[in-house]
């Protein structure tokens, strides 16, 4: 019973919240929770979204975010309209999915899992169990004391140090990688984005360390 209203405020009924704890998902709900704040302050208030008949079951679309390394929720609402899951599905875009086609059969896996700084400023794509599939980031660091690697995530940016040796990952070849470069200076052009900052962000993509592959073709996820 834990709502978020932000990214660092939450709602914990566990020490103080109303009856509205109880309202449960549906995937064709007939309510919604609407945000908002007054004097700096975080609110949250259940509105209906129709006509609800006497003794209706109140429900609103929790629309929890998909997590790396943990399985989807199973929904059980048993709406027509049903999802199968409480998190919601990645949205793509046509730019995600010609990106997806480009680089089919240009993630290799390495020949050996024990990589160091030779993969910094590469693409790869970490496969969780919990999700049965990969996820792409790019490796900003590696720790030599600990053997971890720091990874930006694509799907959520979100910065994380993996022990890539006891994780299984693929590694977009030197080829496609520069193709993903070439697009992204098209994306950060002069004309829209400020030349120093949009160098900078091309310049964190380019690849500095060659590294040994084990070829093998595969669909790209995600």
């Amino acid at each position: 019973y834990i709502m978020a209203l932000d990214n660092d405020i939450f709602i914990d009924a566990r020490k103080r919240g109303g009856i509205a704890r109880f309202i449960n998902h549906s995937c064709e709900p007939n309510c919604q929770v609407d945000r908002w704040k007054v004097n700096g302050i975080s609110r949250a208030a259940v509105f209906a979204l129709r006509d609800i008949n006497q003794d209706e079951e109140l429900s609103f679309d929790y629309q929890w975010d998909k997590k790396r390394g943990r399985s989807p929720t199973k929904c059980h609402c048993g709406s027509f309209m049903c999802r199968g899951t409480l998190e919601l599905a990645r949205q793509r875009t046509l730019e995600d999915e010609e990106l997806d086609i480009a680089l089919e059969g240009h993630w290799k896996k390495p020949l050996s899992y024990t990589a160091g700084d030779e993969i910094v400023n590469r693409l790869i794509k970490v496969f969780f169990d919990g999700n049965h599939e990969y996820f792409q980031a790019t490796v900003c660091r590696y720790d030599e004391v600990s053997m971890k690697h720091l990874v930006i995530y694509k799907t959520d940016m979100e910065e994380c140090w993996e022990d890539l040796k006891n994780q299984e990952w693929m590694i977009l070849d030197e080829e496609a990688q520069n193709y993903v470069i070439t697009k992204k200076k098209e994306r950060f052009a002069p004309s829209t984005v400020n030349c120093e900052s949009a160098s900078s962000l091309i310049e964190g993509l380019v690849p500095l360390n060659p590294v040994e592959f084990r070829e093998q073709k595969t669909e790209v996820v995600g």
